[in-house]
């Protein structure tokens, strides 16, 4: 009888025994499992919230050109905005050379707030014939504080799109210039004022233009007397008003900055064409219209 308790009580201690150690490897097993299959953040990831700082544009690793357009928000987590501006960006090639200057980070949205977007354009479109390498690196930095060891930085990869060549834009632009010239009779009366010198019916052929994007281009034109620029879209066949400006001949530079914000490309290296203009206090003349260095949609370029 004696014997048949002791046997009942160590079968008891070794069932006991047997579910602590069957609970301790679930737990272990648990424990390994969350290391091995829990998805560890990597450097290709997208930005999350915790970093404080968001990229909205470009996107990893997009092909982009210079200049690169850049937009996105900061949220707090070390990235602090101060009189408009969010931090800083520049671009390295993937050697970790310096391929832009460092520009600011301009607020876009009350900088006092705890999200403040921001957006700007960083890099220069000549560089692109330099670049020795197919990839590179955004760099972005917080505001500078007392303490550097606090200034926060993200690192952002991209690639450098192929430029399309001198001789290929020059094609492009010289076809849409043919184009707009033979269809202008047409396109002429789509402008929702008419002139306004004594006996002119139509709008005369355009005098200026100027590509502000790959399908995009400010035209000015006149009656002999009153100057009008259309802004035009060219699809490939056809040729779509966007805006027009009645009696004006030419814009501050905020207002051509904007219009080029508005319809043009900041990645497209602009260009202007013209008949004539002001060269060293000289008038320049040419017999068509001849791509120029000058701005000659600026007011006193």
């Amino acid at each position: 009888m004696k014997n048949n308790q002791y046997i009942r009580q160590a079968q008891y201690k070794k069932g006991f025994a047997n579910m602590v150690l069957i609970g301790v490897i679930v737990i272990l097993l648990g424990v390994i499992g969350y290391f091995v299959f829990i998805k560890k953040p990597t450097a290709t990831q997208p930005i999350t919230e915790t970093q404080g700082i968001t990229i909205e544009q470009p996107t990893m690793n997009q092909e982009v050109q210079l200049p690169i357009t850049v937009k996105g928000y900061i949220n707090g987590n070390g990235w602090t905005a101060f009189e408009g501006v969010s931090g800083s960006v520049q671009v390295f090639d993937a050697n970790n050379k310096v391929v832009s200057e460092r520009v600011p980070l301009q607020a876009t949205t009350d900088w006092m707030k705890p999200i403040v977007y921001f957006e700007t354009s960083v890099g220069d479109r000549e560089m692109m014939s330099n670049l020795a390498t197919q990839t590179g690196v955004l760099v972005f930095k917080s505001e500078e504080v007392k303490d550097e060891s606090n200034v926060k930085e993200f690192r952002l990869p991209i690639k450098f799109a192929k430029p399309a060549t001198q001789i290929d834009s020059l094609k492009f632009e010289s076809e849409i210039i043919t184009s707009l010239k033979s269809n202008w009779q047409s396109i002429q009366t789509l402008i929702p004022f008419r002139p306004g010198h004594p006996g002119t019916t139509a709008w005369l052929s355009p005098h200026s233009v100027q590509f502000i994007g790959e399908n995009n281009l400010l035209v000015g034109f006149e009656d002999g007397y009153n100057p009008g620029i259309a802004v035009l879209n060219f699809d490939g066949s056809k040729f779509k008003i966007l805006e027009t400006f009645k009696n004006q001949g030419n814009f501050t530079l905020l207002d051509w900055q904007n219009l080029v914000k508005k319809y043009g490309d900041l990645s497209y290296s602009v260009s202007t064409y013209t008949i004539s203009l002001l060269r060293n206090k000289e008038i320049v003349s040419f017999q068509n219209l001849t791509k120029v260095p000058e701005n000659i949609f600026l007011k006193n370029y």
